[in-house]
């Protein structure tokens, strides 16, 4: 599921339409049969996020648990790509639908002080952080592995 209404992409990455989408089941503009992409890998499917908002004033929670239901039913995993913990209200609202929530840092970047505020407030919500993922860490390779120079 795209849930990252700043820039969802998820629609691109597998090549599938982006509407309708998450916004148009939150505003109850379709059913989840019509919201969803089929992939080309067996058993995965796609909710694309959508245009616009989802009813006008951002995510309503109950609009959100009622659509994360409505997957529940006919999936066994439900993952969703979501805005910065931080910059969006909208993570947080979902945050707490959701047996876990997995961030996605950039390495050498991101100051732990900020993961460290981003995992209180999702918790807050009654959210659970289970891990980091490091994003584009580089590996260096020692110049004597090359050899003599």
């Amino acid at each position: 599921m795209d849930g990252n209404q700043r820039a969802p992409k998820v629609h691109q990455c597998f090549g599938v339409e982006a509407t309708p989408g998450l916004t148009d089941l939150l505003a109850s503009r379709v059913d989840v049969a019509d919201a969803l992409r089929e992939t080309e890998f067996e058993r995965l499917s796609v909710l694309p996020y959508g245009v616009g908002p989802g009813g006008g004033d951002g995510v309503k929670p109950e609009a959100f648990g009622g659509v994360l239901r409505a997957l529940a039913e006919n999936f066994d995993y439900v993952i969703c790509d979501g805005d910065s913990a931080l910059g969006s209200s909208e993570a947080t609202i979902m945050a707490r639908y959701f047996d876990g929530v997995v961030f996605v840092v950039e390495c050498e970047r991101t100051k732990w002080e900020v993961l460290e505020l981003a995992k209180e407030k999702i918790a807050n919500v009654g959210g659970n952080v289970l891990g980091v993922v490091l994003n584009k860490r580089r590996f260096y390779i020692p110049r004597g592995l090359y050899g003599k120079v």
